[in-house]
């Protein structure tokens, strides 16, 4: 057994220890806690001990190493196993004094790189790789400079994205042009940077690149005889998708397109853009079809068939290199596969039957990408039933397959009639891999599954959800309304009666603290007990017509209560639904009430005032009782001024001051109002009247900038503008 050697500059300066022994020595269960509790590392450190294979042994810390720490590790409690060749203690030595590495930086490239060809540019890279992380952004310990004859001129450098314990930075200078004459560019990391825990660098380095106009021409020159070269190219394949429900897809077009090895740049194939390619690529086996190149780049070849894809073939595409000299390919083949055929659950409910509520089915809804086999998705489809405690679906259920009127590509599952009973019960239904596509060809791959829940007698009917939402009304008043979803349809005037709505103490005073339990709000309703209730408000619903076609479990009340407060619903036992069955259990429910959103608004966009008509412009405020007004007018002779400010419409003008200020040519005149508060929800309306412009009985006349905005008192100008 020795100690593996240290990664010189390792990927995480979080890096392992590795112990690796003669032989197979891994216990049965490598991964067993078990197997390590008396292993001991000196000082201690937290982390992971794990076999990586039956002879390597590894740990991991959780924190960092510090440079040139000093380790007492012992391996003499090791839990190996019983298949080696030695009994009794584990391959020697079991104990080890380990020094980890010095803090570290290497040189990983330095070089100039190729950014434009023509004319030539190019950037200095240079690339640092250390064996602890960084502690501080190396920008006061490097330099980069360009050296000519008695010139020296500083670089500047971006680097990659930087973070705390980065080990690896890589650099780049600024684009160099043809140097007029010999030069140098220089690299300097000086030593003292601060690496690791506790340690700084205690040597730095250095690179140069020499740079100068015969070796720049002489590149510039290779550069351009290598442009005339065909580029090495491999075909990569963008295969036709076929979605679920897609009669679309059916033909969907193949794409490919050449690029270069190890990367995703894509390479010109030489042709002329929407050329007809009747020779030189083809697929086997054989679909009928056309290849084209692509009208928008010169970089892709489409192939659309002329008959539906078949379903998962496997097919070869070849090239002729002959017929494409622009590129040389790697290998003039690629395969790919046709689509496939996919299914999805969409839907899987219970259905009740209103005949007979004690018994239910389960209806489904499947989507495939291709018109299945009707045959083959019936002998394949299962569908089965566990009742609790039971764990496994072993009682098999009857179903009828009922292909959708519409689309082909839709099926509907029907389960036979499933009693409800005393203890919850789940079916499932199961499509197995193998299916047969109507068109043929390879069976699907994967198999599909859907559950669904039958409650027990009991549970059948339950309140599911219970919000409060604001509504605005055909008259843009805003009203309350409380929504509740159950889990059966409910006979709306017995629901109506059946539950109550409270109104509970606003805990932010303090002569409710002990109603609250000194709690700043009650949270869950397990908090509000019966003597709260007796100082809350029950409030009035109101019920809302609801669509019992489309949404037959939905109920709506309006009701009326203060904002930034707190209710409680309750519906009792006595409540039913349609079929018979109640509630097992008291519902309750702690509910917030918001404030009504505040507004104000403008009635009107950008509009046109008529000279002789009624001069004002209708706002409408909610929630808010002072409001400011600012009127900007622009007379006539001074509108062109606006053109080249405004970055909006006239409808809506988003002016930039910053470059034109309106109060350099506009009259603008400021005033402040007060309106009544009405109820929370009701909406006021006002008016802006422009005659406050008129002077000696003049019209007003110009362009008018009405600027509306609440007005808080203490606020300054420019806190009102924010807002």
């Amino acid at each position: 057994m020795k100690l593996a050697p240290f990664d010189r500059f390792p990927e995480s300066e979080k890096f392992p220890l590795s112990f690796r022994f003669s032989e197979a020595v891994a216990p049965a269960e490598r991964s067993a806690a078990k197997n390590f509790e008396n292993l001991s590392l000196t000082p201690a450190r937290p982390g992971t001990w794990r076999w990586t294979s039956d002879s390597e042994l590894q740990f991991t810390p959780l924190d960092p190493w510090k440079p040139e720490e000093k380790l007492q590790i012992s391996l003499s409690n090791l839990v190996t196993s019983s298949r080696t060749k030695q009994t009794g203690p584990i391959p020697t030595p079991t104990n080890f004094q380990v020094t980890l590495p010095k803090a570290q930086v290497s040189l990983a490239y330095c070089e100039l790189r190729v950014n434009n060809q023509a004319p030539l540019i190019q950037v200095p890279h240079i690339g640092l790789r250390f064996n602890y992380g960084l502690r501080e952004f190396p920008k006061d310990f490097w330099d980069l400079k360009l050296a000519r004859k008695e010139e020296m001129e500083s670089l500047p450098i971006q680097t990659s994205p930087w973070s705390k314990g980065v080990l690896r930075l890589d650099l780049q200078g600024p684009k160099i042009f043809r140097p007029r004459s010999e030069g140098t560019i220089s690299f300097e990391l000086r030593k003292g940077l601060p690496v690791g825990t506790s340690a700084v660098l205690s040597e730095g380095l250095d690179c140069n690149i020499p740079i100068g106009p015969e070796s720049w021409d002489s590149l510039s020159e290779s550069l351009k005889n290598e442009g005339n070269k065909p580029q090495l190219a491999e075909i990569r394949i963008e295969e036709p998708q076929r979605y679920l429900n897609d009669p679309e897809g059916a033909r969907r077009p193949l794409l490919v397109s050449f690029v270069a090895p190890w990367s995703d740049t894509k390479i010109p194939h030489g042709k002329a853009k929407g050329i007809t390619l009747d020779q030189g690529i083809s697929l086997t086996p054989e679909i009928s079809g056309q290849w084209k190149a692509s009208t928008g780049n010169h970089t892709e070849l489409i192939f659309t068939p002329s008959i539906d894809w078949p379903v998962g073939q496997e097919t070869t595409i070849s090239i002729d290199p002959h017929v494409f000299p622009a590129i040389e390919l790697r290998t003039s083949e690629q395969k790919f596969i046709t689509p496939t055929l996919t299914a999805q659950f969409d839907t899987a409910t219970l259905y009740t039957n209103p005949q007979n509520p004690d018994k239910r089915n389960v209806i489904a809804t499947i989507d495939f990408s291709h018109q299945p086999n009707i045959d083959s998705l019936e002998k394949l489809m299962q569908a089965a039933v566990r009742v609790e405690p039971q764990k496994e679906f072993l009682s098999g259920l009857s179903f009828k397959v009922l292909p959708d009127e519409k689309s082909p590509f839709r099926i509907h599952i029907q389960t036979e009639e499933i009693p409800l009973r005393d203890d919850p019960a789940e079916v499932q239904l199961l499509l197995p891999a193998g299916l047969i596509a109507e068109a043929g060809g390879a069976p699907s791959r994967y198999s599909y599954n859907r559950r669904v829940a039958i409650p027990s007698r009991q549970d059948i009917f339950q309140i599911q959800t219970a919000v409060v939402n604001i509504v605005r009304k055909p008259d843009e008043e805003l009203q309350r309304v409380l929504s509740i979803e159950t889990s059966e349809p409910a006979q709306e005037d017995e629901f109506a009666t059946g539950i109550r709505l409270y109104l509970l103490p606003d805990c932010k005073l303090k002569d409710n603290k002990k109603a609250c339990r000194n709690r700043d709000s009650f949270g869950h309703e397990s908090v509000v007990f019966p003597d709260t209730l007796t100082q809350a408000s029950q409030l009035k619903l109101t019920p809302l017509p609801a669509d019992e076609k489309t949404s037959p479990n939905m109920f709506h009340f309006s009701f009326e209560a203060p904002g930034s407060r707190q209710l409680l619903l309750v519906a009792d036992t006595t409540l039913a639904s349609k079929t018979g069955f109640s509630l097992r259990k008291d519902f309750r429910s702690v509910l917030f009430v918001e404030d009504f959103p505040r507004q104000l608004k403008i009635l009107h966009d950008g509009s046109l005032l008529s000279l002789s008509g009624n001069k004002e412009l209708g706002i409408s405020l909610r929630n808010i009782t002072d409001v400011q007004f600012e009127l900007a007018r622009v007379l006539p002779h001074d509108v062109h001024h606006l053109v080249s400010v405004n970055q909006g419409s006239f409808a809506n003008p988003n002016f930039d001051y910053s470059s034109l200020g309106l109060n350099q040519f506009a009259e603008t005149l400021r005033y402040k109002a007060r309106y009544p508060m009405r109820d929370p929800g009701h909406t006021t309306y006002a008016a802006v009247d422009f005659n406050r412009f008129t002077k000696n009985g003049q019209v007003p006349q110009g362009m008018f900038i009405l600027t509306v905005r609440e007005f808080k008192k203490g606020e300054d100008e420019e806190q009102q503008r924010e807002r």
